[in-house]
């Protein structure tokens, strides 16, 4: 029959086809089993061979970065830091941080035609050491309290695959929030920078220095208008026994 003879062609054809289409994706790059399959030899039966096949990997690191070579490279520090403590090298115990904003803030008495402008000082001082979350998942922040309410110093990777980094202070007291209410300040953010590793973090944004991490802009974030008259940022840290 001319039909089944051409069906037949064409599922050969198929077939061949992707043999070949596995053969090329085998050649190309290692694949990985999750979770690992003991049947080395794929008989449906673990035995002997299989036994042997798996002491062949006794003693092996196990996982897609097992056989991963990864290069040196020359990060900036403040950078270079991010990574050796996301890679739990260092450890980051506490942060201290101080800063001071100041800003011209207008506004309207009731009842009055006439505006007003004032400028604004806001300070805060905090100390974060209280570990939220896990250094081995996507986000984690070291928390602390003061007498105003408390502050988040939040550290920010886009899963152990992605590449995206982020270092951010996020005010959450009182008067942070007396302030966006009245117009004075926009959001809760002091500071944030987010980076890909591929093109690094913006040399203009954090900086690690003798005396600690500074915030080059010296604004509150996003707000030219709103000047850090004074930002300490000191880690406390410890080489990962």
């Amino acid at each position: 029959n001319r039909y089944i003879d051409k069906t037949k062609s064409n599922q050969m054809k198929h077939l061949m086809a992707l043999l070949a289409l596995v053969v090329a994706v085998t050649a190309g790059a290692q694949t990985y089993y999750f979770p690992h399959n003991h049947d080395a030899n794929h008989d449906g039966f673990i035995g002997s061979e299989d036994l042997l096949s798996l002491l062949s990997e006794y003693s092996t690191e196990v996982g897609m970065n097992a056989d991963a070579e990864i290069p040196e490279y020359d990060f900036p520090a403040f950078e270079q830091m991010i990574y050796d403590h996301w890679s739990q090298d260092v450890i980051i115990d506490s942060i201290y941080l101080s800063f001071t904003v100041e800003g011209e803030h207008t506004w309207f008495p009731i009842g009055s035609l006439e505006a007003e402008t004032d400028t604004i000082i806001y300070h805060q001082e905090v100390m974060t050491s209280i570990a939220q979350g896990s250094i081995s998942g996507e986000n984690y922040y070291l928390l602390g309290y003061n007498a105003d309410g408390y502050f988040k110093f939040w550290f920010y990777h886009g899963g152990d695959d992605g590449g995206t980094y982020q270092v951010t202070i996020e005010d959450i007291t009182a008067s942070n929030q007396y302030f966006q209410s009245i117009g004075f300040l926009n959001h809760r953010f002091v500071a944030t920078s987010t980076w890909h590793i591929t093109e690094g973090i913006d040399e203009n944004t954090w900086e690690l220095d003798e005396g600690g991490w500074n915030w080059l802009p010296m604004t509150y974030w996003g707000s030219s208008n709103h000047v850090l008259t004074e930002f300490e940022c000191i880690p406390y840290w410890h080489d990962a026994e």
